[in-house]
C-alpha cells in the first residue's frame, strides 16, 4: 500500500539514500556525490532546522522509501497570499507506473490549501522535534482538526501521531495510547508503516503499565513491534 508521510528527522537516511539515486539518475560523478554522512547533514540543514528552508513529502510502499516531493512556500502571490513551489518530484527507478507520483501530488494539492490550522499543526510538530513536548501538548489543545477538509484524513492522523510523541515524551503513556488509537481509526495505513509510529510504541512497552497493557499490546502487533 502507498502511503505519503511528511519528512521528519528519523526519515533522513532513507532519503539520503534515495536521493543518491536520484542524482545518478542525473548524472552525477562519484567526487559530486560525496559521502552519506555529508548528505545526511545537509538534508538534515535544509529541512530540519528551527526555521527549515524548505519541506518534503515521502512516498512509502510496504514500508519502503520509493519517492519524495521537496518544496517550499512563495511569497507574496495573488493578493499577498503565498503559493507552493515544487522544486523536485522523484520516484525510484524500480517502483515506476505504480501511482506513486500521482500520490505525491495529490498530497502537495492538500499541503498548498495552508491556513491557520495547519499552521498549528507544524508549531505542535516543530516542538515535539525541537524537544519541547509540553508546549507542543498545550499547543495541541487549541489546535481543531475538524476545520480541515473531509479527505485530509492523513494530515488529522500524522498531527495526532506528533501530539502522543509529546506525550511519550512527557511518560503520559495512557495519553499517548488514546492519541494513537484515534489517529489509526482515522488511517490506520498511516500508522502501519510509520517508523515514528514503532519507535513510539516501542518505547512504551518498555515501560508497559498494567492498566494500558491490552490494548497497547493490540496496537504494538497491528503496528509490527510484536513478532
Amino acid at each position: 500500500m502507498i502511503v505519503v508521510t511528511p519528512a521528519v528527522p528519523g526519515n533522513v537516511e532513507a532519503m539520503a539514500v534515495l536521493f543518491e539515486e536520484m542524482d545518478r539518475f542525473y548524472g552525477a560523478t562519484e567526487a559530486e556525490l560525496g559521502p552519506l554522512n555529508l548528505r545526511i547533514q545537509q538534508i538534515n540543514d535544509a529541512l530540519f532546522r528551527e526555521t527549515p528552508a524548505a519541506y518534503a513529502l515521502l512516498g512509502w510502499d510496504d514500508g519502503g522509501l520509493v519517492g519524495f516531493a521537496a518544496y517550499s512556500f512563495l511569497w507574496p502571490a495573488i493578493g499577498l497570499t503565498r503559493s507552493l513551489y515544487l522544486k523536485e518530484l522523484y520516484v525510484a527507478q524500480n517502483a515506476r507506473r505504480r501511482r506513486i507520483g500521482e500520490r505525491l501530488m495529490e498530497a502537495l494539492f492538500d499541503y498548498a490549501v495552508f491556513g491557520p490550522t495547519d499552521v498549528a499543526i507544524y508549531d505542535v510538530q516543530a516542538s515535539v522535534e525541537f524537544g519541547n513536548p509540553a508546549r507542543a501538548v498545550h499547543k495541541a489543545e487549541t489546535v481543531d482538526t475538524s476545520v480541515l477538509r473531509p479527505e485530509l484524513r492523513e494530515r488529522r492522523s500524522h498531527h495526532l501521531i506528533d501530539v502522543a510523541r509529546a506525550h511519550t515524551q512527557l511518560r503520559d503513556d495512557a495519553s499517548a495510547l488514546v492519541t494513537l488509537l484515534e489517529a489509526e481509526r482515522i488511517a490506520p495505513q498511516e500508522l502501519k508503516y510509520n517508523t515514528l509510529v514503532r519507535a513510539t510504541v516501542r518505547e512504551m512497552l518498555r515501560r508497559e503499565r498494567r492498566t494500558i497493557r491490552p490494548a497497547l499490546r493490540g496496537l504494538a502487533g497491528r503496528v509490527g513491534v510484536l513478532d
